[in-house]
């Protein structure tokens, strides 16, 4: 399977289908939720995965769902309900429902990297008998990025970069990183900020973001400071996985509000002005 294609169907997570067929469609009262948004999972050939997956029913009306694999990979991949497969479910209102992922991994898989999406989507419903009705199809899914084999955590920090010059913040960071090795990834780290004098005076987290193989992803964290005046410096220390490797970079930038500058220069040349007006007629 081509990895590109896997990432054109990746991006669906949760998503809504609606059509209508005549002037006098009804609303659904469609409301659905899933836990995990994402899974992942990383395992050898041969492993048997089960991983738990939580569906909710948060309308007010019963709903009946289809379950759908996109794109199908593995024969052996199944939702189970109470250890039972299952392809559709039946969920009351507001009711929550616990199932498993189930994935065998065939024993002369190799190493390889698969990225779908679980689908439940509602079954089509007629809500009028007659000539005018509507059918109002909906779901929510939740998708798995899936390891096979050795983990080879490589990758290239193509970029750590802010504006040299600025007159104020907030300022935005631009990190770029390659993920060259053979699984994703999700790298970790934290932007320490010092003024001129040493002084820690900000810290940004990094939220951790998957980098697929084969791709760059660009991250834009923020520094949300309105004043700033003089040299800083920007500290990265950001870790590709628990086990490493860390990479480090540092980075200069300027502040000069120009604005405030000029602001205050003309408040003191307005000042002096009419000191030296008050103090010429006080001398006559």
């Amino acid at each position: 399977m081509k990895i590109k294609f896997f990432l054109l169907l990746f991006t669906i997570c949760i998503f809504t289908l609606s059509s209508e067929q005549s002037r006098k469609a009804h609303a659904s009262g469609l409301s659905l939720g899933i836990s995990p948004p994402i899974l992942q999972i990383t395992a050898e050939p041969g492993a048997n995965i089960k991983a738990p997956i939580i569906i909710q029913n948060l309308g007010d009306e019963s709903i009946e769902l289809d379950i759908v694999f996109k794109p199908p990979i593995f024969d052996k991949v199944q939702i189970l309900d109470q250890n039972n497969p299952i392809q559709s479910l039946t969920l009351s209102p507001k009711q929550e429902k616990k199932l498993l992922l189930k994935i065998d991994i065939p024993k002369n898989e190799t190493d390889s990297e698969y990225y779908f999406s679980i689908q439940f989507i509602s079954k089509p419903s007629i809500l009028n008998s007659n000539l005018n009705y509507s059918q109002i199809l909906g779901g929510v899914g939740t998708n798995v990025l899936l390891s096979i084999g050795k983990q080879n955590t490589k990758a290239v920090l193509q970029e750590f970069s802010a504006p040299l010059f600025l007159e104020k913040g907030p300022i935005t960071f631009t990190l770029k990183i390659k993920n060259i090795g053979s699984h994703f990834i999700t790298p970790q780290g934290v932007i320490v900020i010092k003024n001129m004098f040493g002084q820690i005076v900000g810290k940004i987290e990094l939220l951790p973001v998957n980098i697929l193989k084969d791709s760059t992803r660009s991250i834009k964290p923020f520094w949300n400071e309105s004043f700033l005046l003089g040299a800083y410096s920007a500290n990265l220390n950001i870790s590709l996985s628990p086990q490493g490797p860390i990479f480090t970079k540092s980075i200069s930038f300027f502040a000069i509000p120009t604005q405030a500058i000029i602001a205050v220069l003309t408040s003191l040349i307005i000042v002096l002005l009419i000191y030296n007006r008050i103090k010429k007629r006080l001398e006559v």
